[in-house]
């Protein structure tokens, strides 16, 4: 999608294909040529967006866009951490900026004024805002990242908010300093006007109706207790009296 910018102002940065065609290596990991991660996956024929640090795999993509000036943002937060909550960046990000701008968000790097990644307003189901208390309600032990990366993200700041953008293919989730859940959804505003029923909150479900059991006949209650009395679970002399009870009751 288009985002708006000039994304020919930075130019070609690093040659996606520095070897000539008869030459070039087999895929394989190499040292990244951008010098921002350790690793780059060269696949072939391109340096692909797969880095690795320390043993961890992510995303960065080769070539950047220079982030827009603030003032070209309907919406912008330059102060967030993202928690790592969305399998295509699994790995948290510290002090980055997130901003609104041609129908997207889009993930910067405050420092580099560089686009880290943009999630397409296309792909988006739900906007929400949360407290601490709905997080953590929806974070369990099973999402061992996310919950280390929230745990110290809560430990840096007393005052904060947190932005969920939900995709069909995950959600996520920024963690907002210095904001509270009625300021973020303030600022949010400009967002909500254009695309109101991502924010919408769904109805919650009715309770599932619970079936009655059916009736037991007569003859029901006979057969069980003929088929406890041949595999020998009660004795004679219960399997009478309950027989009778039953006959009884009618």
């Amino acid at each position: 999608m288009s985002n708006g910018f000039d994304s020919g102002a930075t130019g070609d940065l690093w040659d996606s294909s520095p070897y000539p065609a008869s030459t070039q290596p087999p895929a394989a990991w190499h040292p990244d040529p951008t010098g921002r991660n350790e690793l780059r996956y060269w696949a072939g024929s391109e340096w692909s967006d797969h880095v690795s640090n320390n043993g961890t795999v992510s995303s960065d993509p080769m070539k950047r866009v220079a982030a827009p000036a603030v003032s070209q943002f309907s919406f912008d937060l330059p102060k967030c951490s993202y928690l790592g909550s969305h399998p295509m960046v699994p790995t948290p990000i510290e002090r980055l900026g997130v901003g609104f701008v041609d129908g997207g968000f889009l993930m910067y790097d405050p420092k580099a004024r560089a686009v880290l990644h943009e999630i397409e307003w296309a792909n988006i189901r739900q906007v929400r805002v949360e407290t601490q208390g709905d997080v953590q309600a929806r974070i369990t032990a099973t999402r061992v990242v996310l919950l280390g990366a929230l745990g110290f993200f809560l430990k840096k700041t007393k005052e904060v908010a947190f932005l969920t953008i939900d995709q069909s293919d995950g959600e996520w989730m920024f963690g907002v300093e210095a904001a509270t859940p009625a300021r973020l959804l303030g600022a949010l505003q400009p967002v909500k006007a254009r695309f109101p029923k991502a924010f919408e909150v769904a109805p919650a479900l009715p309770p599932p109706t619970v079936l009655a059991a059916p009736a037991r006949t007569i003859a029901d209650r006979l057969g069980e207790l003929d088929a406890l009395h041949q595999q020998h679970l009660v004795t004679d002399n219960e399997y009478a009296d309950r027989r009778r009870a039953i006959l009884d009751s009618l």
